[in-house]
């Protein structure tokens, strides 16, 4: 299969022939007011197929990652900042650090895939549980299982396509309808592309149930570059340095990695779970 970036270039060069005016910034796309009757029906073949099945592909080949970056959540009006580390190693193990203004660390989460423990180092507290995403959504903004936080991280599918079709409806007449499988049974993803100055990037995405009415989160990738995949030589991921998520009440998400590392060394035994001495267990 033809690489993402070689894909979505072709795939923008033939929307321009079309007369298609993108923004450079994309927009947010939402499902809520969609018609199902408006695409085209959907398949296992053809070229948006092709391009879910390419950024799908491509976040399955990032088998470990590390990053540093910066955070802004805003909630209930109220903006929380701060800067953090994430590690993760497919599929569904990681460890997401806080650090307080002074550069020590404040809150820790850690995920075997299985189970998960959530460090607070000012009240000197480890939380303990399943690391469902009802439970990593008590202790982390996005209320996802693992390895879908993983997945969008990696501004990759959360699930495999299992069919895709091209949106009738406009605007905007460049976005792709796909069905997903997995942990998103039955939900469509809407997918946008975005064409600046010669760079091609997947600009917006949301996530609905099968009516397309119902939308679960929505948001875009931006600032796409070729990152190494350190474990493969010689070859690269077009990666995200931006990922912009938006969820239900307003609850808004802005990632910007400063620093990715893909293809990483990362041993398994760094994930485990365990409580340190002199922090007070909370089971959940």
């Amino acid at each position: 299969m033809k690489s993402l970036k070689a894909f979505l270039i072709k795939f923008s060069f033939s929307a321009m022939l079309l007369s298609i005016a993108l923004s450079a910034d994309g927009c947010v796309v939402s499902t809520q007011n969609a018609q199902p009757d408006k695409y085209q029906e959907l398949n296992s073949e053809g070229p948006a197929m092709d391009l879910a099945k390419a950024l799908y592909d491509q976040g399955q080949r990032i088998s470990t990652f590390a990053a540093r970056g910066e955070i802004n959540y805003i909630a209930d009006d109220a903006r929380r900042y701060f800067r953090f580390e994430i590690l993760t190693r497919r599929p569904g193990s990681f460890i997401f650090t806080i650090f307080d203004p002074f550069g020590q660390v404040a809150f820790k989460v850690i995920s075997d895939g299985t189970n998960f423990s959530s460090l607070n180092y000012g009240a000197l507290t480890c939380t303990v549980g399943s690391a469902s995403s009802d439970n990593l959504g008590r202790v982390l903004p996005i209320n996802l299982k693992a390895g879908d936080l993983i997945s969008l991280l990696t501004g990759s599918l959360i699930a495999a396509p299992i069919a895709a079709a091209r949106d009738n409806a406009a605007p905007p007449i460049n976005s792709l309808t796909v069905q997903s499988s997995g942990n998103w049974p039955q939900s469509l993803w809407r997918l946008a592309l975005s064409h600046d100055l010669g760079s091609t990037q997947i600009a917006s995405f949301s996530v609905s149930d099968p009516s397309g009415f119902n939308t679960t989160l929505d948001g875009k990738y931006g600032n796409f570059s070729d990152v190494p995949l350190e474990n493969k030589p010689g070859l690269n991921s077009y990666f995200p340095h931006n990922v912009d998520v938006r969820f239900a009440q307003n609850r808004t998400l802005s990632i910007r990695y400063s620093e990715v590392r893909l293809g990483v060394p990362l041993s398994e035994e760094i994930f485990a779970v365990q409580v340190p001495s002199g922090f007070t267990r909370i089971d959940i």
